[in-house]
């Protein structure tokens, strides 16, 4: 209810902030340089806009990387297993170069397990050096260096959690159905995903020849839509002939006929005229 009012009285619209690619691979960069095993955190969080709970939460048993899906069952949040937010199990698809990333993880914690004595291999795949489930406190510890060491590169300090408002403002700038990023996100109703992204959706179309009725552009008789162009090119072509005056005057009549439009009573001077005319209107 405070979240409703607060949207009743704003002066404005809050439009939810993300990185752009460029930043998000700036950041990447940082973290695999200086934060090596808070790097794969960071990459699953921007590659898949899942919470942190969710992410912090995943077995080895929910990856398939055959198929390149992660399934999605618990969350972990204030050191507590729970179940994910909406309170269902999802599935979420891999981008390759996460699923590859993953695969070198388990490979290092398999490498991990032996050097280090561990009885068996963690079953977190976000783990901490021993093995277990990231600390919360300490996971913003690693966030906090890598941004601080971002910022000097141009990246925006924002908090971590805008890797999942960056995921969801690609996939739909790329093209990425609202249903399909909803379902990656983990939204009940895709018209939650479209009240928060709606500004990442294309609303720029330039094309409307779906409703441009009658006109010369929208086709000729039989050849279907006919440029600009392509009218006074012809005008052109005519009134450049050898045939003189009556030749352009047919040529003209001709090209009426199958552009739709009625052709004045010229004179030579005049023609030339009308050629310059849509000569330039078609420019």
């Amino acid at each position: 209810m405070i979240r409703r009012a607060d949207l009743r009285t704003a002066g404005e619209v809050r439009r939810i902030e993300s990185w752009s690619r460029t930043e998000s691979e700036a950041l990447l960069t940082v973290a695999r340089e200086h934060e090596p095993r808070f790097a794969p955190v960071l990459h699953f969080l921007m590659a898949t806009g899942t919470r942190r709970g969710d992410a912090l939460a995943l077995r080895w048993e929910d990856v398939e990387f055959s198929s390149r899906q992660i399934t999605i069952r618990r969350a972990i949040t204030q050191r507590r297993l729970t179940t994910p937010k909406s309170g269902k199990a999802r599935t979420v698809t891999m981008a390759g170069g996460l699923a590859a990333d993953l695969f070198d993880l388990g490979a290092q914690q398999r490498v991990d397990a032996m050097r280090k004595g561990w009885p068996e291999v963690p079953q977190w795949v976000l783990c901490s050096e021993v093995g277990t489930p990231w600390d919360e406190r300490n996971l913003e510890r690693a966030w906090a260096r890598v941004r601080r060491r971002a910022q000097k590169m141009g990246v925006r300090p924002l908090k971590l959690h805008t890797a999942r408002h960056t995921f969801a403002t690609l996939a739909l700038e790329a093209g990425r159905s609202l249903r399909w990023v909803a379902e990656q996100l983990g939204h009940s109703d895709p018209a939650l995903t479209l009240r928060v992204y709606a500004h990442a959706l294309r609303s720029t179309e330039a094309d409307l020849a779906f409703v441009d009725f009658g006109s010369a552009a929208s086709g000729g008789d039989k050849g279907g839509p006919v440029a600009p162009e392509s009218v006074s090119s012809r005008l052109q072509t005519a009134l450049d002939g050898d045939g003189g005056v009556r030749e352009s005057c047919n040529s003209l009549e001709i090209l009426a006929r199958r552009e739709g439009f009625e052709p004045p009573t010229l004179r030579f001077e005049g023609l030339h005229l009308v050629a310059r005319s849509m000569t330039c209107n078609a420019a």
